[in-house]
């Protein structure tokens, strides 16, 4: 075997390596959507499981009320009052932990499968950031979808889900500071053949002499906090190769970070 030949055969080797580490990426992502989820779900389900057992704690006093002779008509008045009070905050939790799922079931599948769709922007990335609240809720950073709701294009969920995922963490990895204030604003244009999105955090900032590392794979200054070195590199290939788009960052240390992605509507 000559020199050219166990050169091309390495790089094919790591190439197949890079892809196996990006995948095993995507699933630890997906698990990490999957336990976030089980813990946003605990609460509504439990305030609703409470909220039932006194429904039944109440309806069984007033039954045995009745059926003594003794209920008036103000016990009747009052547990309608505390029964409906009751059905308003289950029905309300209720309701969160089915949009919880809702959103759930979209990005996982979305995650898990590369099915491309049409889809609302605005929307999906509400799906997105509504799967991640669990670690957004700990922090002191406000999250702002400033996307027309308008915006609708035909592409990859899959890849969205991904990239956004990627981004926010990367930002409450790498931007701020643990309890420190920030803002993190999602914007996105249009005109008739591409979409321009913004993705803008006020926070640290990425110094001048590794700005152009980013992308590379492995490359992180943050591996103790959890900080695996492939979020950007899979940001810059779903974008620049699944997506047909393009990706730039602005950024210098203690201005914050903006990166400004363009892609087309409709991907062929």
């Amino acid at each position: 075997m000559n020199q050219d030949s166990e050169l091309q055969e390495l790089k094919d080797r790591l190439s197949k390596i890079e892809e196996q580490l990006i995948s095993s990426e995507k699933m630890a992502s997906l698990g990490t959507l999957v336990a976030g989820v089980t813990h946003e779900l605990s609460t509504p389900i439990g305030l609703g499981v409470t909220g039932m057992s006194h429904f039944i704690s109440e309806t069984k006093q007033l039954r045995k009320l009745f059926e003594n002779q003794e209920m008036t008509q103000n016990d009747f008045e009052n547990y309608l009052k505390d029964t409906q009070k009751m059905a308003d905050i289950v029905y309300t939790n209720l309701l969160s932990a089915k949009n919880t799922i809702q959103s759930f079931k979209r990005i996982s599948v979305d995650q898990s499968s590369e099915v491309k769709r049409e889809f609302l922007l605005h929307e999906y990335i509400d799906e997105i950031i509504t799967s991640l609240h669990n670690r957004i809720k700990h922090t002191h950073i406000d999250l702002q979808n400033q996307i027309d709701q308008k915006i609708e294009l035909n592409s990859y969920p899959s890849a969205f889900a991904q990239i956004f995922t990627n981004f926010i963490m990367n930002s409450l990895i790498h931007a701020f500071k643990e309890n420190e204030h920030g803002t993190i604003v999602i914007s996105a244009t249009q005109d008739n053949k591409n979409i321009y999105m913004e993705y803008k955090d006020d926070g640290a900032g990425i110094p001048s002499d590794i700005i152009n590392k980013i992308y590379e794979p492995f490359f992180t200054t943050r591996g103790d906090k959890g900080g695996s070195g492939l979020g950007m590199q899979i940001i810059h290939e779903l974008i620049t190769k699944k997506l047909n788009g393009n990706i730039e960052v602005i950024s210098s240390l203690g201005n914050g970070t903006t990166f400004n992605i363009s892609i087309p509507k409709v991907i062929l």
